[in-house]
Protein backbone atom coordinates (compact mmCIF):
# COMPACT_ATOMS: atom_id res chain seq x y z
CA UNK A 1 0.00 0.00 0.00
CA UNK A 2 1.23 3.24 -0.75
CA UNK A 3 2.09 5.99 1.47
CA UNK A 4 -0.39 8.15 -0.34
CA UNK A 5 -3.40 5.87 -0.07
CA UNK A 6 -2.30 5.38 3.62
CA UNK A 7 -2.75 9.17 3.90
CA UNK A 8 -5.72 9.53 2.55
CA UNK A 9 -7.77 6.33 4.35
CA UNK A 10 -6.32 7.37 7.22
CA UNK A 11 -7.41 11.17 6.86
CA UNK A 12 -11.30 9.93 5.96
CA UNK A 13 -11.05 6.75 8.46
CA UNK A 14 -9.47 8.06 11.70
CA UNK A 15 -12.35 11.08 12.37
CA UNK A 16 -14.74 8.72 11.51
CA UNK A 17 -13.90 6.16 13.83
CA UNK A 18 -14.05 8.75 16.43
CA UNK A 19 -17.30 9.60 16.39
CA UNK A 20 -18.24 5.90 16.18
CA UNK A 21 -16.34 5.37 19.51
CA UNK A 22 -18.06 8.53 21.25
CA UNK A 23 -21.38 7.46 20.10
CA UNK A 24 -20.99 4.26 22.32
CA UNK A 25 -19.14 6.37 25.63
CA UNK A 26 -15.56 5.19 24.80
CA UNK A 27 -13.24 7.82 25.59
CA UNK A 28 -10.82 8.43 23.36
CA UNK A 29 -7.11 10.26 23.66
CA UNK A 30 -7.76 13.03 20.66
CA UNK A 31 -4.73 14.63 21.34
CA UNK A 32 -2.75 11.36 20.53
CA UNK A 33 -4.74 11.40 17.25
CA UNK A 34 -3.74 14.71 16.68
CA UNK A 35 0.06 14.35 17.29
CA UNK A 36 -0.50 11.28 14.93
CA UNK A 37 -1.34 13.43 11.97
CA UNK A 38 1.60 15.63 12.70
CA UNK A 39 3.98 13.23 12.69
CA UNK A 40 2.33 11.98 9.36
CA UNK A 41 2.12 15.08 7.85
CA UNK A 42 5.53 16.01 8.65
CA UNK A 43 8.04 16.79 6.01
CA UNK A 44 10.70 13.90 7.10
CA UNK A 45 7.87 11.31 7.91
CA UNK A 46 7.56 10.08 3.67
CA UNK A 47 4.01 10.55 3.67
CA UNK A 48 2.29 12.63 1.19
CA UNK A 49 -0.38 14.62 1.61
CA UNK A 50 -3.26 14.38 -1.12
CA UNK A 51 -6.73 16.36 -0.99
CA UNK A 52 -9.83 14.43 -2.03
CA UNK A 53 -10.20 15.99 -5.41
CA UNK A 54 -9.40 13.46 -8.22
CA UNK A 55 -9.25 10.58 -5.78
CA UNK A 56 -10.13 7.19 -6.89
CA UNK A 57 -13.19 6.26 -4.62
CA UNK A 58 -14.20 2.60 -4.87
CA UNK A 59 -12.16 1.96 -7.76
CA UNK A 60 -14.08 3.93 -10.23
CA UNK A 61 -11.09 6.46 -11.13
CA UNK A 62 -11.38 9.91 -11.32
CA UNK A 63 -14.65 10.96 -9.84
CA UNK A 64 -15.32 13.94 -11.27
CA UNK A 65 -17.76 16.33 -9.15
CA UNK A 66 -16.52 14.55 -6.04
CA UNK A 67 -16.18 17.02 -3.23
CA UNK A 68 -15.67 16.92 0.70
CA UNK A 69 -14.60 12.95 0.41
CA UNK A 70 -16.36 10.01 -0.02
CA UNK A 71 -18.90 10.91 1.69
CA UNK A 72 -21.15 13.23 -1.03
CA UNK A 73 -21.04 13.16 -4.97
CA UNK A 74 -21.95 16.83 -6.05
CA UNK A 75 -25.21 17.54 -5.16
CA UNK A 76 -27.19 14.57 -6.47
CA UNK A 77 -26.68 12.32 -3.36
CA UNK A 78 -25.89 9.20 -4.96
CA UNK A 79 -24.44 7.18 -1.63
CA UNK A 80 -20.37 8.62 -2.32
CA UNK A 81 -18.56 9.12 -5.15
CA UNK A 82 -18.03 5.47 -5.59
CA UNK A 83 -21.96 5.40 -6.06
CA UNK A 84 -21.76 7.96 -8.34
CA UNK A 85 -18.98 6.58 -10.75
CA UNK A 86 -20.88 3.35 -10.72
CA UNK A 87 -24.22 4.56 -12.07
CA UNK A 88 -22.06 6.48 -15.01
CA UNK A 89 -20.45 3.10 -15.57
CA UNK A 90 -23.74 1.70 -15.34
CA UNK A 91 -24.75 2.87 -18.70
CA UNK A 92 -27.24 6.14 -17.81
CA UNK A 93 -25.49 9.32 -19.66
CA UNK A 94 -27.48 12.55 -18.30
CA UNK A 95 -28.27 14.91 -20.60
CA UNK A 96 -30.83 15.78 -23.96
CA UNK A 97 -30.69 12.75 -26.05
CA UNK A 98 -32.83 11.70 -29.87
CA UNK A 99 -33.34 8.23 -31.20
CA UNK A 100 -34.75 6.73 -34.33
CA UNK A 101 -35.31 2.80 -34.79
CA UNK A 102 -36.07 0.86 -37.73
CA UNK A 103 -38.63 -1.93 -36.55
CA UNK A 104 -39.27 -5.36 -38.37
CA UNK A 105 -42.19 -7.19 -37.22
CA UNK A 106 -44.50 -9.63 -38.04
CA UNK A 107 -48.39 -9.45 -36.87
CA UNK A 108 -50.21 -12.54 -35.43
CA UNK A 109 -54.40 -12.82 -34.91
CA UNK A 110 -56.31 -15.20 -33.36
CA UNK A 111 -58.64 -15.16 -36.11
CA UNK A 112 -56.93 -14.31 -39.46
CA UNK A 113 -59.33 -16.13 -41.78
CA UNK A 114 -59.45 -14.52 -45.29
CA UNK A 115 -62.52 -16.87 -46.48
CA UNK A 116 -63.93 -20.39 -46.23
CA UNK A 117 -64.19 -23.04 -48.86
CA UNK A 118 -67.64 -25.20 -48.53
CA UNK A 119 -67.05 -28.55 -50.17
CA UNK A 120 -69.74 -30.73 -51.65
CA UNK A 121 -68.66 -33.90 -51.15
CA UNK A 122 -68.25 -34.35 -48.42
CA UNK A 123 -70.10 -31.91 -46.38
CA UNK A 124 -66.53 -30.06 -45.04
CA UNK A 125 -65.91 -26.63 -44.27
CA UNK A 126 -62.26 -25.59 -44.64
CA UNK A 127 -59.91 -22.17 -43.55
CA UNK A 128 -58.11 -20.30 -45.50
CA UNK A 129 -56.20 -17.71 -43.71
CA UNK A 130 -54.23 -14.83 -44.62
CA UNK A 131 -50.50 -14.77 -45.67
CA UNK A 132 -48.85 -11.95 -43.12
CA UNK A 133 -45.32 -11.01 -43.57
CA UNK A 134 -42.58 -8.70 -41.70
CA UNK A 135 -42.65 -4.70 -42.81
CA UNK A 136 -40.18 -2.11 -41.76
CA UNK A 137 -41.67 0.79 -39.62
CA UNK A 138 -40.12 3.80 -37.57
CA UNK A 139 -40.33 4.81 -34.13
CA UNK A 140 -38.65 7.79 -32.57
CA UNK A 141 -38.08 9.35 -29.27
CA UNK A 142 -36.67 12.88 -27.88
CA UNK A 143 -35.97 13.16 -24.00
CA UNK A 144 -34.08 15.10 -21.10
CA UNK A 145 -32.24 13.41 -18.34
CA UNK A 146 -30.92 15.60 -15.58
CA UNK A 147 -27.26 14.78 -13.26
CA UNK A 148 -29.15 13.23 -10.65
CA UNK A 149 -31.44 10.97 -13.22
CA UNK A 150 -34.92 12.55 -13.19
CA UNK A 151 -35.89 12.98 -16.59
CA UNK A 152 -38.80 13.20 -19.19
CA UNK A 153 -39.43 10.98 -22.60
CA UNK A 154 -41.44 11.26 -25.52
CA UNK A 155 -41.92 8.16 -28.28
CA UNK A 156 -43.62 7.92 -30.83
CA UNK A 157 -44.24 4.59 -33.35
CA UNK A 158 -46.28 4.26 -36.07
CA UNK A 159 -47.08 0.54 -37.96
CA UNK A 160 -48.90 0.22 -41.44
CA UNK A 161 -49.19 -3.08 -43.00
CA UNK A 162 -50.96 -4.49 -46.02
CA UNK A 163 -51.45 -8.15 -45.97
CA UNK A 164 -51.65 -9.71 -49.69
CA UNK A 165 -54.88 -10.40 -50.81
CA UNK A 166 -56.00 -14.20 -51.60
CA UNK A 167 -58.22 -14.98 -53.96
CA UNK A 168 -60.07 -18.28 -55.03
CA UNK A 169 -62.15 -19.59 -58.07
CA UNK A 170 -65.57 -21.59 -57.06
CA UNK A 171 -65.66 -25.31 -59.13
CA UNK A 172 -68.71 -27.81 -59.27
CA UNK A 173 -66.89 -29.76 -55.95
CA UNK A 174 -66.92 -26.49 -53.80
CA UNK A 175 -68.03 -22.80 -53.03
CA UNK A 176 -66.45 -20.25 -51.57
CA UNK A 177 -68.15 -17.73 -48.60
CA UNK A 178 -66.25 -14.83 -46.79
CA UNK A 179 -67.52 -13.72 -43.22
CA UNK A 180 -67.81 -11.04 -40.87
CA UNK A 181 -68.62 -10.86 -37.35
CA UNK A 182 -68.80 -8.48 -34.39
CA UNK A 183 -70.31 -8.64 -30.76
CA UNK A 184 -73.40 -6.71 -32.75
CA UNK A 185 -73.79 -8.17 -36.36
CA UNK A 186 -73.18 -10.50 -38.64
CA UNK A 187 -72.74 -10.29 -42.45
CA UNK A 188 -71.43 -12.85 -45.24
CA UNK A 189 -70.83 -13.13 -48.83
CA UNK A 190 -70.64 -15.80 -51.22
CA UNK A 191 -70.32 -17.62 -54.23
CA UNK A 192 -73.43 -18.67 -56.15
CA UNK A 193 -72.18 -20.48 -59.74
CA UNK A 194 -69.30 -22.12 -61.25
CA UNK A 195 -66.07 -20.07 -62.24
CA UNK A 196 -67.03 -17.17 -59.55
CA UNK A 197 -63.96 -15.30 -57.99
CA UNK A 198 -63.57 -14.29 -54.72
CA UNK A 199 -60.82 -11.86 -53.23
CA UNK A 200 -60.44 -10.81 -49.48
CA UNK A 201 -57.93 -7.93 -48.66
CA UNK A 202 -56.98 -7.08 -45.36
CA UNK A 203 -55.13 -3.70 -43.77
CA UNK A 204 -53.88 -3.11 -40.77
CA UNK A 205 -52.65 0.52 -39.15
CA UNK A 206 -51.43 1.48 -35.27
CA UNK A 207 -50.21 4.36 -33.95
CA UNK A 208 -48.56 4.40 -30.06
CA UNK A 209 -47.59 7.64 -28.70
CA UNK A 210 -45.72 8.16 -25.12
CA UNK A 211 -44.90 10.91 -22.83
CA UNK A 212 -43.71 10.24 -19.60
CA UNK A 213 -41.27 11.28 -16.57
CA UNK A 214 -38.42 8.77 -16.25
CA UNK A 215 -36.03 8.03 -12.95
CA UNK A 216 -32.51 6.48 -13.69
CA UNK A 217 -30.43 4.91 -10.52
CA UNK A 218 -28.36 2.06 -10.16
CA UNK A 219 -29.25 -1.36 -8.93
CA UNK A 220 -26.00 -3.43 -8.24
CA UNK A 221 -24.01 -3.14 -11.28
CA UNK A 222 -27.15 -2.29 -13.37
CA UNK A 223 -28.51 0.71 -14.72
CA UNK A 224 -32.29 1.12 -14.03
CA UNK A 225 -34.84 3.24 -15.92
CA UNK A 226 -38.45 3.38 -14.43
CA UNK A 227 -40.67 5.43 -16.46
CA UNK A 228 -44.35 6.05 -15.74
CA UNK A 229 -46.95 8.54 -18.25
CA UNK A 230 -49.66 8.27 -20.04
CA UNK A 231 -50.09 6.89 -24.19
CA UNK A 232 -52.44 7.68 -26.81
CA UNK A 233 -53.37 5.05 -29.12
CA UNK A 234 -54.69 4.10 -31.97
CA UNK A 235 -56.11 1.02 -34.00
CA UNK A 236 -57.71 0.52 -37.84
CA UNK A 237 -58.25 -2.73 -39.70
CA UNK A 238 -59.79 -2.51 -43.16
CA UNK A 239 -61.30 -6.09 -44.40
CA UNK A 240 -63.11 -6.49 -47.72
CA UNK A 241 -64.15 -9.66 -49.93
CA UNK A 242 -65.51 -9.30 -52.91
CA UNK A 243 -67.34 -11.75 -55.32
CA UNK A 244 -67.22 -11.59 -59.08
CA UNK A 245 -68.51 -13.24 -62.20
CA UNK A 246 -68.78 -10.94 -65.11
CA UNK A 247 -69.91 -8.40 -62.81
CA UNK A 248 -69.67 -7.36 -59.02
CA UNK A 249 -71.70 -9.96 -57.64
CA UNK A 250 -71.96 -9.92 -54.00
CA UNK A 251 -69.32 -7.88 -51.22
CA UNK A 252 -68.64 -7.07 -47.80
CA UNK A 253 -66.20 -5.12 -45.77
CA UNK A 254 -65.68 -4.95 -42.14
CA UNK A 255 -63.90 -2.02 -41.03
CA UNK A 256 -63.07 -2.01 -36.85
CA UNK A 257 -60.82 -0.54 -34.61
CA UNK A 258 -60.05 1.74 -31.21
CA UNK A 259 -58.75 5.32 -30.16
CA UNK A 260 -58.31 6.42 -26.94
CA UNK A 261 -55.35 7.36 -23.78
CA UNK A 262 -54.38 5.69 -20.92
CA UNK A 263 -52.08 5.31 -18.15
CA UNK A 264 -48.33 3.74 -19.40
CA UNK A 265 -45.33 2.16 -17.01
CA UNK A 266 -42.22 1.15 -18.48
CA UNK A 267 -38.89 -0.44 -17.15
CA UNK A 268 -35.51 -0.88 -18.90
CA UNK A 269 -32.33 -2.40 -17.49
CA UNK A 270 -28.80 -1.92 -18.93
CA UNK A 271 -26.18 -4.18 -17.93
CA UNK A 272 -22.69 -3.51 -18.97
CA UNK A 273 -19.95 -6.22 -20.24
CA UNK A 274 -16.82 -6.38 -18.28
CA UNK A 275 -14.83 -3.17 -19.51
CA UNK A 276 -16.52 -3.38 -22.84
CA UNK A 277 -18.39 -0.42 -24.34
CA UNK A 278 -21.15 -2.94 -25.05
CA UNK A 279 -24.12 -3.35 -22.63
CA UNK A 280 -26.92 -5.92 -22.06
CA UNK A 281 -30.48 -4.43 -22.45
CA UNK A 282 -33.97 -5.97 -21.69
CA UNK A 283 -37.25 -3.46 -21.25
CA UNK A 284 -41.20 -4.12 -20.66
CA UNK A 285 -44.32 -1.63 -20.54
CA UNK A 286 -47.77 -2.34 -20.10
CA UNK A 287 -50.67 0.13 -21.07
CA UNK A 288 -54.06 0.43 -19.67
CA UNK A 289 -56.22 2.47 -22.59
CA UNK A 290 -59.76 3.86 -22.47
CA UNK A 291 -60.94 4.11 -25.64
CA UNK A 292 -63.71 4.59 -28.16
CA UNK A 293 -63.85 1.63 -30.61
CA UNK A 294 -66.25 1.11 -33.06
CA UNK A 295 -67.65 -1.41 -36.46
CA UNK A 296 -68.77 -0.50 -39.39
CA UNK A 297 -70.07 -3.04 -41.85
CA UNK A 298 -71.04 -2.82 -45.56
CA UNK A 299 -72.54 -5.45 -47.51
CA UNK A 300 -73.42 -5.23 -51.04
CA UNK A 301 -75.61 -8.10 -53.02
CA UNK A 302 -76.35 -7.25 -56.56
CA UNK A 303 -76.37 -3.59 -56.05
CA UNK A 304 -78.57 -3.30 -52.93
CA UNK A 305 -76.61 -2.20 -50.37
CA UNK A 306 -76.94 -2.50 -46.03
CA UNK A 307 -74.68 -0.66 -43.82
CA UNK A 308 -74.27 -1.55 -40.20
CA UNK A 309 -72.78 0.91 -37.52
CA UNK A 310 -71.54 0.52 -33.86
CA UNK A 311 -70.10 2.61 -31.47
CA UNK A 312 -68.66 2.23 -27.84
CA UNK A 313 -66.46 2.78 -25.03
CA UNK A 314 -63.99 0.54 -24.09
CA UNK A 315 -61.09 -0.84 -22.41
CA UNK A 316 -58.10 -2.40 -23.46
CA UNK A 317 -54.36 -3.56 -22.80
CA UNK A 318 -51.42 -3.27 -24.30
CA UNK A 319 -48.14 -5.55 -23.29
CA UNK A 320 -44.76 -5.44 -24.75
CA UNK A 321 -41.72 -7.17 -24.13
CA UNK A 322 -37.55 -6.20 -25.43
CA UNK A 323 -34.14 -8.17 -25.22
CA UNK A 324 -31.13 -6.98 -27.03
CA UNK A 325 -27.76 -5.59 -26.95
CA UNK A 326 -26.32 -1.92 -26.96
CA UNK A 327 -23.21 -0.46 -28.06
CA UNK A 328 -21.79 3.05 -26.62
CA UNK A 329 -18.98 5.47 -28.02
CA UNK A 330 -18.00 8.53 -26.80
CA UNK A 331 -17.90 11.13 -29.34
CA UNK A 332 -16.50 15.19 -29.51
CA UNK A 333 -18.86 17.89 -28.12
CA UNK A 334 -19.04 15.44 -25.18
CA UNK A 335 -21.53 13.73 -26.80
CA UNK A 336 -22.09 9.96 -27.06
CA UNK A 337 -23.45 7.61 -29.60
CA UNK A 338 -25.71 4.99 -28.95
CA UNK A 339 -26.37 1.66 -31.14
CA UNK A 340 -28.92 -0.74 -30.57
CA UNK A 341 -30.34 -3.85 -31.39
CA UNK A 342 -33.12 -6.70 -30.30
CA UNK A 343 -35.73 -8.49 -30.45
CA UNK A 344 -39.15 -8.01 -29.54
CA UNK A 345 -43.03 -8.64 -28.98
CA UNK A 346 -45.72 -7.35 -28.28
CA UNK A 347 -49.74 -7.82 -27.50
CA UNK A 348 -52.70 -5.77 -28.06
CA UNK A 349 -55.28 -7.44 -25.77
CA UNK A 350 -58.52 -8.22 -27.84
CA UNK A 351 -57.68 -5.85 -30.77
CA UNK A 352 -59.47 -8.84 -32.81
CA UNK A 353 -58.35 -10.00 -36.36
CA UNK A 354 -59.24 -9.21 -40.20
CA UNK A 355 -63.32 -9.79 -40.04
CA UNK A 356 -63.70 -9.98 -36.53
CA UNK A 357 -63.22 -7.73 -33.54
CA UNK A 358 -62.55 -9.84 -31.11
CA UNK A 359 -59.06 -12.09 -29.98
CA UNK A 360 -55.47 -10.81 -29.85
CA UNK A 361 -53.27 -9.28 -32.03
CA UNK A 362 -49.42 -10.02 -31.38
CA UNK A 363 -46.10 -8.71 -33.43
CA UNK A 364 -42.98 -9.99 -32.89
CA UNK A 365 -39.85 -8.85 -34.91
CA UNK A 366 -36.88 -7.09 -34.50
CA UNK A 367 -35.19 -3.94 -34.21
CA UNK A 368 -32.10 -1.50 -35.00
CA UNK A 369 -31.62 1.93 -34.03
CA UNK A 370 -29.24 5.07 -33.30
CA UNK A 371 -28.99 7.49 -30.50
CA UNK A 372 -27.23 10.61 -29.59
CA UNK A 373 -26.95 11.91 -25.79
CA UNK A 374 -25.57 15.73 -26.06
Amino acid sequence: MCAATVAAVLGCALPTMAQDFLTYNVTVPTDGLTQLEKELAAPGSGVQQVSWQGLDCGGCGDCDGCQGGCGGCGNCGRGGCGGCCDWREAGTTPGLYVGFELVWVKPYFRNQSAYYIDYNQPDTLAVTSFDTNFDVTPRVWLGYTTDCGLGVRARYWQYDHSTPGKSAVSTSDYSLMAVCATDVFYGFASTNGVGQTLTATHGLELHTFDVEVTQDFNWWRTSVTLGAGVRYVKMQQDYTATVYGEALIDMISLSHGFEGAGPTVAIDLRRRIRESPFYITAGARESILFVRAGQDMYEDYWGYGDHQLSICEEIRAITEIRLGVEYRRQMAYSSTLIVRGGYEGQIWHDAGGPNFDSGDLGLHGFSLGFAFIR
